[in-house]
């Protein structure tokens, strides 16, 4: 998913291959999406095509798309607008502003309908995710070998006596210091992950918390405006 939306925005594509919106009206500043953001979008898009209940017609499938990343531009628009930067990045956190886009424009098949849209639209999020994680990182095994240690034993050692809060309004250097204070996710990054920029590498720090909690390693938590992270026994017992 390549577009650039013109919501009163201008959109300049850089050399760098990074997205810049700027707001031409109110000059609240401007968003920046890297690589590993347009590769979740398409990855939730690829998700989601394969369980519409009938093939769309293109102008359908395009408003889909059209109506997602405006949601996601907005959700970075508004953390401008309500922390008064002057530049902010695309956040994993953020794609849960495109809901609605799913909810409103496909009918999804699927089983237990008693769940509702809203939750089978997360699961898709959750599953664009997964892909995504899986063509960059060792795949999460949900039985592990004794004497094989896992390539994520030590981050979620580490949530055994930690926990990560990532707020939506967060300025970019509150959010980069809270991802940054997991180190073993760093180690794991310097071992595992390709040379990436360092938008994209705080990006896919989110994308293996992500995959974690969606694995059932880590325990993900949505409150108002955060998400939380921790292990699953402090959430269960300690709470």
């Amino acid at each position: 998913m390549n577009n650039c939306i013109n919501g009163g925005a201008k959109c300049h594509r850089r050399r760098d291959n990074f997205i810049t919106l700027s707001d031409s009206s109110s000059k609240h500043g401007e968003m920046k999406s890297g690589g590993g953001s347009r590769d979740m979008a398409q990855g939730f898009y690829d998700r989601v095509n394969p369980t519409i209940e009938e093939r769309l017609e293109a102008a359908a499938d395009a408003r889909l798309s059209i109506s997602a990343m405006e949601n996601l531009v907005a959700a970075g628009k508004l953390r401008l607008i309500e922390s008064g930067a002057s530049t902010t990045r695309i956040r994993l956190v953020d794609f849960v502003s495109i809901v609605p886009s799913i909810t409103g424009k496909i009918e999804l098949v699927y089983e237990g309908e008693q769940e509702g849209a809203d939750e089978v639209a997360k699961i898709l999020i959750d599953q664009a995710v997964v892909e995504v994680f899986e063509r960059m990182f060792p795949r999460l095994s949900k039985l592990e070998k004794p004497g094989t240690p896992s390539p994520y034993a030590e981050i979620v050692a580490w949530f055994d006596t930690n926990l990560v809060e990532l707020n939506y309004t967060d300025s970019d250097e509150a959010f980069e210091e809270a991802l940054l204070s997991i180190k073993p996710l760093q180690t794991f990054l310097d071992a595992h992950g390709a040379p990436l920029a360092p938008d994209d590498r705080l990006f896919c720090m989110e994308v293996v918390l992500w995959a974690l909690a969606v694995g059932g390693k880590l325990e993900r938590t949505a409150h108002t405006g955060s998400y939380q992270f921790e292990s699953p026994l402090m959430a269960k017992y300690l709470r």
